[in-house]
């Protein structure tokens, strides 16, 4: 079952290619991380993307993202392992605290 989670991003380890996540809001597999931080791994098949303000997606780069930015992705857990295939900066996050 893939993931969807929401949330903030808390920190970067380029050399790893991980995004922390501190997590708003998400699907069944998030809801026991909400309000808490979850490692994401990237790979070079991770898809990067920033929401305009008119909605429409722009392509951009790991090293695009930042500390703070608000952020949606999706991907699949495997052993433990929260692999994004997908994030995209400038997420609406309706459920913040």
């Amino acid at each position: 079952m893939p993931f969807a989670l929401a949330g903030t991003i808390a920190s970067l380890d380029p050399a790893t290619r991980t995004v922390t996540v501190a997590v708003v809001s998400g699907n069944t597999l998030v809801k026991p991380y909400l309000g808490q931080n979850l490692v994401l791994q990237t790979t070079d098949l991770t898809r990067f993307l920033l929401r305009n303000p008119d909605g429409v997606a722009t392509p951009i780069a790991y090293k695009d993202l930042a500390i703070g930015q608000n952020v949606s992705a999706i991907g699949q857990p495997v052993d433990n392992v929260w692999t994004a295939s997908r994030i995209t900066v400038g997420a609406e996050l309706t459920n913040q605290p």
